[in-house]
């Protein structure tokens, strides 16, 4: 009979408190010993408990948010937990292998928002002029099947999700002629899946944070002047304005130079802004008691020789904060300093944090110094973030990048990086007294690993992405309609009954809409006369239906010497028909913006959430136009020439007085403003589309033998091949249609189908079906300025399957959107 170890003759909380003397390491070690240490180290729950206690903070292990309460979990479970974060850390810092997982969406409907729930389930938005849907896949199941799909009569154009015990509530941007956010609840109950409504926002649309039912957004009826707070449950909502109290009106009585709001949080007793340029702070309200919510700070960003002007940002709780010696004082302590990412519109992104100082009476901040982002240190200008994941535990970001050199768009693909934020405590800072204006701590971003081209799906197509970095899961989706899953880890450590993935059950509460069958879109009726309006007409329910939109309360009896409002005839009407588009960047009508639509360019070019309403018009192409209160002025010139001011006046000191526009201040804000990484966005797609067309027609001059079938698999050498021949292509192909515009016949090759637009998707679903290709002509009828252009351009394409699918679905978008 084998001797029992000494260690195990003593107590059993003796032995947890010598085991905790050894790191994780020699305790694993350890176990390999003999089989009563594995047992005895195996078994103990209450061990591993400690040990998760000491590790957390030391070794930054991020613990799944949906794992099984600690009461319902046994030993295995709760190691389980340990080895999944310690092994997914160490694959996060070295050269990571995803594994794919791709599903098509029915009808290759455009991706437009996507959430993975509980490390399982793939909700995704997709949508297109005649049907919007909300879908949920079960990734925990055999083949991933699809079930449930709930319809929705617009577009979602952004989302938040929050789970909790009630079930997983969403708040849903719906992109429809009157924009709303939609507050749902995902559950199941006795295996149903089912969304409830539970409220509906109207005019509101931007969301930025969700917790309980608190709900704060950037827009609400078409003015996004003030980022609003509102309480779904009560209707109750507060107005952060830029005053040191916030009512429950925006004050119309002066002007001010405009902020975006792009993020907002919930931070213990505060509520935090980011701004174009500051960080706001207010104490956050009461919603049952306090009649306003009060401003603390205002924390500027930049230095006297730098403005900075944020366009995308995220806050998370620095994990690496030992701030929790702070006294709590209230009813939400905020014992973590705040960790805000953002990116500025000159490509370069960012991290600072800020955090509470102790004091007596009034609360005071401070704010880390800015440090930038670069994927690679020495070579700091090499990439630059387009887009920023947050993680689902906010301990990992992912950064979709680019080349910032516009000539690269071709050869270089898009590329997704790891990076996470470090906090550190400076030296010298005992003290938390507001009487230091010291930062307590420095934040920095810490190694970056970039994921490998060939791990991944092509990243061309307006992705979406979310992260389970808990998990080490990507759910990424596309606008060309389909959406990949992608593991970090290979092998599944955690225990089957570690885990809590299944959905909440919620027992039905009244009656529950049932949406499985397509609702009517309700989309503006600009969309209905799409092919119309680029045709140049405009249709007169169209246009009175326009017209009537812009008039302004207020504004009916407006006079100005030298200006107009009759619309009617306004000689740049077609320019300013198009709204605010539904689907945003990935619409249709984003392509030639600057060209075609006035709203699309100033939202853009200022990067205005809000709806530009025009109001008066002169002879020499400017137009006064105001967004809420804001008043502004455009003015257009010669060869794309034009500049956008902002009237430091609002709409209701001008329509009570219209004279004070002569002698108003005003300020430049678009070359400031304007989002250069969105432009780069569109670069890539626009570039990656004409390379495929090249190689598709077999137009240039390149080895096609030796090139996959599978664009995804190009090498950079080949991309580069391509960029250089396609470039030599466009001239003579312009030079020639300019040459023969005859527009009697399509030419052919033998061999060749010649198919129309409509018979797109058709013939795409053909090469799906893997039946041999052959040489086809797809005929694009593509309207220009110019008419000798007009006729249309015959794009000749040599059909692979993935070629096929990657380019004539954006084609066939010209009808879907």
């Amino acid at each position: 009979m084998a001797k029992s170890s000494p260690i195990l003759t003593l107590p059993q909380d003796v032995i947890i408190e010598i085991y905790l003397l050894l790191p994780l390491q020699s305790i694993a070690s350890l176990r390999q010993c003999c089989s009563q240490l594995t047992q005895s180290i195996s078994c103990d729950k209450q061990l591993w408990v400690r040990l998760i206690d000491r590790d957390k903070g030391r070794r930054r292990i991020s613990l799944l948010p949906y794992r099984r309460t600690i009461n319902f979990a046994n030993a295995f479970a709760v190691e389980s937990w340990i080895r999944n974060a310690i092994t997914l850390e160490k694959a996060y810092e070295s050269n990571l292998r995803l594994t794919l997982d791709h599903t098509v969406v029915q009808d290759r409907l455009s991706a437009t928002w996507a959430k993975l729930i509980r490390g399982r389930w793939c909700l995704v938005a997709t949508s297109n002029v005649q049907q919007s849907w909300l879908s949920l896949w079960d990734g925990g199941s055999t083949g991933r099947p699809l079930r449930m799909r709930y319809s929705l009569s617009g577009p979602v154009m952004d989302g938040l999700v929050e789970d909790t015990p009630d079930g997983i509530h969403l708040a849903l941007s719906i992109g429809t002629r009157s924009p709303h956010i939609q507050v749902l609840r995902l559950a199941q109950w006795q295996d149903h899946i089912r969304i409830d409504k539970l409220a509906t926002i109207d005019g509101a649309s931007h969301t930025r944070v969700l917790r309980g039912s608190l709900l704060g957004f950037a827009v609400r009826n078409g003015d996004d002047s003030f980022p609003q707070l509102i309480d779904w449950s009560s209707g109750k909502a507060y107005v952060l304005g830029l005053t040191r109290t916030a009512h429950s009106q925006p004050s119309p009585s002066s002007a001010a130079v405009h902020n975006t709001c792009w993020a907002m949080a919930l931070w213990g007793d505060y509520v935090v802004v980011v701004l174009d340029s500051t960080i706001t702070i207010y104490r956050r309200p009461n919603f049952s008691t306090d009649s306003i919510a009060e401003l603390l700070e205002v924390i500027a960003l930049g230095g006297s020789d730098t403005q900075i002007y944020i366009r995308e940002a995220h806050c998370v709780i620095c994990p690496d904060s030992t701030a929790s010696d702070a006294t709590s004082r209230g009813r939400n302590p905020s014992p973590n300093a705040l960790g805000i990412i953002f990116r500025g519109n000159l490509r370069a992104t960012y991290v600072t944090a800020i955090h509470e100082l102790e004091t007596s009476h009034h609360p005071r901040f401070l704010a880390t110094r800015l440090v930038y982002w670069h994927s690679i240190p020495e070579a700091p200008d090499s990439t630059s973030a387009m887009r920023i994941f947050a993680g689902s535990t906010r301990s990992k970001i992912l950064f979709y990048t680019s080349r910032p050199d516009e000539h690269d768009y071709r050869s270089d693909p898009p590329g997704l990086y790891f990076s996470d934020i470090r906090l550190t405590r400076c030296l010298n800072s005992d003290t938390r007294h507001a009487d230091s204006n010291h930062p307590l701590y420095e934040c920095a971003f810490g190694s970056s690993v970039q994921l490998s081209p060939s791990d991944l799906p092509l990243l061309h197509f307006y992705p979406y992405i979310d992260f389970d970095d808990a998990r080490g899961i990507l759910l990424i989706t596309t606008s060309r309609g389909d959406f990949w899953t992608a593991r970090v880890l290979r092998e599944e450590i955690l225990t089957k009954d570690s885990l809590d993935d299944g959905l909440p059950s919620v027992r039905p509460v009244g009656l529950t809409e049932e949406h499985a069958e397509s609702l009517t879109m309700d989309l503006p009726m600009y969309y209905k006369y799409r092919s119309e309006v680029e045709n140049d007409h405009i249709p007169d329910n169209l246009r009175s239906e326009t017209i009537e939109r812009w008039q302004t309360p207020g504004c009916d009896n407006l006079e100005l010497p030298g200006w107009s409002k009759e619309w009617d005839a306004f000689p740049d009407f077609n320019r300013w028909v198009i709204p605010p588009l539904c689907w945003g960047i990935a619409d249709n009508g984003f392509q030639n913006y600057s060209e075609r639509s006035i709203v699309t360019l100033i939202r853009h070019h200022c990067c205005i959430l809000g709806d530009p309403i025009p109001l008066l018009y002169d002879d020499y192409n400017s137009v006064i136009f105001h967004v809420g209160q804001r008043l502004y002025i455009i003015k257009e010139g010669q060869e794309d020439w034009y500049s956008i001011v902002q009237v430091l006046l609002t709409l209701s000191e001008f329509s009570s007085d219209p004279s004070r526009l002569s002698a108003s201040r005003d300020v430049n804000v678009e070359q400031s403003y304007r989002d250069w990484n969105l432009e780069a966005l569109d670069n890539i797609v626009q570039a990656y589309d004409e390379s495929l067309e090249h190689v598709a027609m077999g137009d240039i001059d390149i080895e096609f033998d030796k090139l996959d079938p599978d664009p995804a698999k190009w090498t950079k050498e080949q991309w580069d091949e391509i960029t250089e021949e396609s470039l030599w292509t466009v001239d003579d192909t312009i030079q020639s249609l300019h040459a023969e515009p005859s527009n009697s016949s399509v030419l052919a090759k033998p061999n060749e189908t010649v198919t129309t637009l409509q018979n797109a998707s058709h013939l795409a679903s053909t090469m799906h079906s893997g039946q041999n290709c052959h040489w086809r002509v797809l005929v694009i009828l593509v309207e220009t300025e110019d008419p000798v252009l007009r006729w249309g351009i015959v794009v000749a394409a040599k059909i692979f399957y993935n070629v096929m699918l990657n380019s004539a679905t954006r084609f066939c978008s010209c009808s879907r959107l």
